[in-house]
């Protein structure tokens, strides 16, 4: 006659502290701890790969979809990215940008004056900066770096991709 086995319950999983970390907050009732971590560490393995390849295209990736859980999974899960997670909130996409602000991807994006340099020099690449008055300080290609003054008020970025700190 076969034995019959009671169902056991599952083990409860147990985390590591920055995995506990990355958690927090994000595991809704009835969903499995291990599925979202493993986003996570996706997202992690994602960047740390694009690093490998080509140190500054992360950077550029970052600038680009910026997203909290992104920035939750460096913090947590990937901390050898948090210097290229800090250069990138100094950096901007292609877009319309006020000046004397740094917040790129708010409501109204701004980017603080300061030297930027494009990630490549991508074909096509024209950024424009503007005087309060409507006035062209400057059209640049993005083959090297270029100076937003405080005298500027807008900056118009197109075909660049993204604008670092430099």
């Amino acid at each position: 006659m076969p034995v019959v086995q009671s169902p056991q319950p599952a083990p409860v999983p147990t985390f590591e502290a920055q995995q506990e970390q990355y958690l927090q907050d994000k595991v809704p009732e009835g969903t499995d701890p291990n599925a979202v971590l493993q986003v996570g560490q996706e997202r992690c393995d994602q960047l740390l790969s694009a690093r490998a390849a080509d140190e500054e295209s992360v950077l550029s990736e970052l600038i680009m979809s910026p997203s909290q859980d992104t920035a939750d999974a460096v913090t947590a899960l990937c901390p050898e990215l948090l210097p290229e997670l800090e250069a990138a909130a100094l950096g901007f996409p292609d877009g319309v940008f006020s000046v004397g602000g740094a917040d790129p991807h708010g409501e109204q994006p701004s980017i603080a004056p300061g030297s930027y340099r494009a990630y490549g020099q991508p074909e096509g690449c024209l950024i424009m900066v503007y005087a309060g008055s409507g006035e062209l300080l400057g059209s640049f290609d993005g083959s090297a770096p270029v100076t937003v003054g405080a005298d500027a008020a807008r900056v118009e970025s197109d075909q660049c991709y993204s604008w670092f700190r430099s």
